[in-house]
């Protein structure tokens, strides 16, 4: 591929910063270097070359596009914990797919996630039966006032 301009502007400045701040080697280093050099006074940039030399900015997987630094990291510091919330929220809504990739990550097993969904079925029976429960006695509470008051209007010869 032959080489082309690259302007220099806001979008790059930022991905020249986060480029900045991940961990190179000297070698490295320099290639970057020279690459921004090169992009800040407007002379054409071998691209294939820039990608060879210069480490690809990873982003954190939990979407929130955070630049992230270290060999095996996936996720910037605590993002991890929230995108496992997130899935299991969607889990819990019935999106198996989350659930499909909790147990591929690692975060739970397919067991575990069963025993989840048991518990809360369980949960929203008891959650119905304790709220029918306080239906009917209301409805026991209204009928004794209903009976109540129709005591008071046939003494009053209604």
């Amino acid at each position: 591929m032959g080489k082309r301009k690259v302007s220099s502007n806001g979008t790059v400045a930022a991905e020249v910063e986060s480029v900045r701040e991940v961990q190179m080697s000297e070698q490295q280093e320099a290639a970057a270097a020279n690459a921004i050099a090169a992009i800040i006074s407007g002379q054409p940039v071998d691209v294939d070359e820039l990608r060879a030399a210069e480490p690809v900015v990873r982003l954190c997987e939990c979407g929130c596009g955070q630049p992230i630094v270290g060999q095996k990291a996936k996720f910037a510091p605590g993002h991890d914990q929230r995108y496992k919330g997130e899935l299991l929220r969607r889990y819990d809504g019935g999106d198996e797919a989350a659930g499909a990739e909790l147990v591929e990550r690692g975060w739970r097993t397919q067991a575990g996630l069963d025993g989840r969904r048991e518990k809360a079925s369980g949960k929203v029976a008891a959650s119905v039966e304790g709220k029918r429960e306080r239906l009917v006695a209301k409805l026991d509470r209204v009928k004794a006032e209903a009976a109540r008051l129709e005591q008071q209007l046939m003494a009053l010869g209604g």
